[in-house]
């Protein structure tokens, strides 16, 4: 899997790997070669770089983020991850969040539709990605707290 933005250069050497070659040819001079069970997966968020010889050889799945991944579904994923001393909070903090975004993301809407935002690139998701590593900042505490339990409890158990 090759997950970021794709260079030119190490994208074209990725041509003999999705030919019928299917090897990979290092920079180096060295050969990799691909076995049946094996696929090559690349996500990024632009082909601006690649040649339409390498795109001609790819399958392409394009998936829009508005689509597939709307900002209470982000939250909602965030909040079955926390620790499980983070139960009796989860109703809460998912109430409050909902109050929070439906008035921020308005707010937010509202500015980015008068070109008022400062980055254009901004988007909701954005928004909502930064405030769960914001929350996971101020419930650092409870991780610990949790893993620190977690250890103690190995410990008794194999003594």
């Amino acid at each position: 899997m090759l997950d970021g933005p794709i260079d030119f250069y190490w994208v074209e050497n990725l041509n003999s790997v999705l030919d019928d070659n299917l090897k990979l040819n290092l920079p180096n001079g060295e050969s990799i070669a691909m076995t049946p069970g094996m696929c090559l997966l690349l996500e990024t968020d632009s082909l601006r770089n690649v040649t339409p010889a390498t795109i001609s050889r790819c399958g392409l799945v394009f998936m829009n983020r508005q689509e597939v991944n709307r900002p209470k579904q982000m939250f909602n994923q965030y909040l079955k991850q926390l620790p499980p001393n983070l139960n009796e909070s989860l109703k809460d903090m998912e109430l409050q969040a909902n109050w929070l975004f439906v008035d921020a993301l308005q707010v937010f809407n509202h500015e980015k539709a008068r070109n008022n935002l400062l980055l254009n690139e901004v988007d909701e998701h954005w928004i909502v990605h930064n405030f769960i590593m914001m929350l996971d900042s101020y419930l650092h505490g409870y991780w610990i707290e949790f893993i620190n339990n977690n250890l103690l409890e190995s410990e008794d158990g194999s003594q």
